[in-house]
């Protein structure tokens, strides 16, 4: 029976359903509106110069449709232009916008709403292959015989064609370049000592070389490795984009992402934070794919608009995550009680130092010639614009004796 109380049941479920809520300093507003993989849409209120208030999707829609192939089909082109118009919403910048009425206000978020869920499935049907770019990439791999990386973005000035800022492009290069040498030294870690020593004495096996820098739509740069496999195939830039995969994946739940980031403290952890805050004050996402010429499929990894920002909006609130644990060995050389610095001289002749904060351990009693095992912090400061690294002792363990026979005293300290 239709009763007044089944009425405003009805009245009060759909009032819950939809909620404004403050993000970056946004207004956003919720609904139960989802795509068909089940992310939900994106809605904003944003003013216009004028005062004007707008519902904007922040670019949200369009990133994840791969608008250059509705670009590239006619047909999806004037679908496109058909739903914008039908909603009262136009393109500005990558974003769909449609002005806010004095009037009707809860319809027109509705039919804003609607419409973004038209031109996700529009994208859907106009897709030649659902992973038609990937498949690009593999069939590059395979052509150069190497490994192959590519990643786009959608910086607002791409909206006027295949066009990007000298400065947005340069520190995208850099600042990618620099997260894949993270992630190659970080898997390198996992590796068997004598393993990776034969490894590191390939200094650039993490290094990339520009090879397509154009292609319609967003704006793609293609890379490959800047040192060839060997001939067994091998190439030593894969490991470094494997873990760089692992890395990205933390990308899909921002909620859990300082937590998940945890595993990667360090400077890979440190390039990832700075990646996002660079997208969004560049207000555009960003999607990579990387083949090796023998893989038999190409990883899709990458960040949406959206969720560069709200990333960048949850690492500010995070405490840092440059500290890295790094554990050293070596013959104990010397330590000075009034710097609290010391100093291992490894197996490899290499000396490591650092010092003990206040909560470290205490190196009194520490006999010369010895040999330790030192679990350190490997704290990152910037100096006069450069990285300063410093090992901060936590934890000893006593490895093993010295081949040859050890001072008997305690170490001397050091001027």
């Amino acid at each position: 029976m239709l009763t007044t109380s089944v009425i405003d049941d009805i009245q009060t479920q759909f009032s819950q359903s939809f909620r404004v809520q403050i993000h970056d300093g946004l207004h956003h507003i919720t609904s139960p509106f989802y795509f068909a993989d089940g992310d939900g849409t994106v809605i904003a209120l944003i003013e216009g110069g004028d005062g004007q208030l707008f519902l904007s999707d922040l670019g949200n829609t369009l990133f994840r449709a791969d608008y250059e192939i509705l670009y590239q089909n006619r047909m999806a082109q004037r679908e496109l232009n058909r739903i914008l118009y039908a909603a009262g919403a136009t393109q500005s910048g990558g974003d769909i916008v449609k002005p806010l009425p004095d009037k009707w206000r809860a319809e027109a978020v509705c039919e804003f709403a609607l419409a973004l869920l038209k031109i996700d499935e529009l994208n859907a049907h106009s897709k030649p292959e659902p992973r038609a770019a990937a498949s690009l990439v593999l069939q590059e791999a395979r052509a150069r015989g190497n490994v192959v990386f590519e990643f786009s973005v959608e910086p607002p000035e791409t909206a006027a064609g295949h066009r990007i800022r000298t400065n947005t492009l340069g520190s995208l290069l850099l600042q990618m370049q620099t997260m894949v040498g993270h992630a190659y030294q970080s898997a390198l870690r996992d590796l068997e000592a004598p393993v990776r020593k034969e490894i590191d004495a390939n200094k650039d096996g993490h290094l990339m070389d520009v090879v397509v820098p154009a292609a319609p739509g967003s704006y793609r740069v293609v890379l490959e490795a800047a040192k060839s496999p060997d001939m067994l195939g091998s190439g030593e830039l894969a490991r470094g984009l494997s873990r760089l995969d692992d890395v990205f994946a933390v990308s899909d739940d921002p909620a859990i992402a300082p937590e998940a980031l945890q595993r990667y403290k360090g400077r890979l952890a440190d390039s990832y934070i700075k990646l996002m805050h660079f997208l969004a004050q560049n207000r555009t996402g960003l999607r990579y794919i990387w083949a090796h010429y023998k893989s038999d499929d190409a990883p899709i990894h990458g960040v949406t608009k959206f969720g560069a920002a709200k990333l960048a909006e949850i690492f500010s609130e995070v405490e840092s995550l440059d500290d890295e644990p790094v554990s050293v060995s070596g013959e104990f050389q010397r330590f000075n009680r009034d710097s609290r610095r010391w100093a291992l001289l490894s197996e490899d002749g290499t000396v490591e130092s650092g010092e003990t904060d206040g909560d470290g351990p205490s190196l009194d009693g520490f006999v010369v010639g010895h040999f330790y095992k030192f679990h350190c912090i490997k704290r990152i400061n910037l100096v006069a614009g450069r990285e300063k690294h410093t090992l901060l002792l936590k934890r000893v363990e006593q490895a093993h004796d010295a081949p040859r026979e050890p001072d008997p005293t305690p170490a001397a300290e050091t001027p």
